[in-house]
């Protein structure tokens, strides 16, 4: 019984680090960019708060609702604040919607 209790503990152990190793990711994954120009349009025509996650390291976070900037960027704005945030459109890794 204790052989194959410790048979099936290092079969789960060995499993787990298979999958701790298959899962690992050496970069940060990005959204596609026609997902992403997808999701910026969305957020753009129906006002959405979003937020974005920005490459380098370690990763910036912008809030709030955008707009169009010049050549390849995006305005992020909040209304109740002075500042304008801008976002190269290469910056961004995620969009997520944050006004359910």
């Amino acid at each position: 019984m204790t052989t194959e209790t410790s048979a099936l503990k290092k079969i789960s152990t060995q499993l787990n680090a298979g999958y701790r190793q298959f899962l690992a990711l050496d970069q940060p994954s990005t959204m596609p960019e026609q997902q992403q120009q997808y999701f910026i349009d969305q957020a753009i025509t129906r006002h959405y708060r979003v937020q974005l996650t920005l490459a380098g390291d370690p990763e910036t976070t912008m809030t709030g609702y955008l707009k169009r900037g010049p050549k390849n960027t995006v305005l992020v704005t909040m209304p109740h604040d002075a500042v304008t945030s801008v976002a190269h459109l290469n910056q961004i890794q995620f969009i997520s919607r944050l006004d359910y």
